[in-house]
């Protein structure tokens, strides 16, 4: 008997390619600060929805927050994902940015909590 999900899983757990976008070391030149160059990483993933209870957390910090998801990364070195990374997700325009990251390397564990950058005017 083998082991079979199907019927069990609900219609927002979504396994896609994100696009995980990050800047290489910078540096100063002639005083100023020179961002590296953005380097683009791929990785399958389930992206759903954050819980109430994650968005409510989030919200505490004052920011408005347009659209969060929660990103679980599945395959990958996931050593280097920082909270300073943004993502894109198939599906979904735009470009998020992260709130929060749970990483776990040592357990192949990582869960990333990103929102829709906001780019209205206050």
């Amino acid at each position: 008997m083998s082991l079979d999900m199907f019927g069990q899983i609900d219609d927002v757990f979504e396994t896609a390619t994100v696009t995980r976008q990050r800047r290489s070391d910078g540096e100063y030149v002639n005083g100023r600060w020179v961002e590296g160059d953005a380097v683009d990483t791929n990785h399958k993933a389930n992206v759903q929805p954050t819980s109430m209870r994650e968005r409510e957390a989030l919200e505490k910090g004052g920011d408005r927050l347009l659209d969060t998801r929660t990103i679980r990364i599945n395959d990958g070195s996931t050593s280097d994902v920082l909270d300073t990374d943004t993502w894109i997700i198939p599906g979904l325009s735009g470009v998020y940015q992260t709130q929060m990251v749970d990483n776990r390397p040592t357990r192949n564990y990582c869960k990333v909590i990103v929102s829709l950058i906001d780019d209205s005017p206050n």
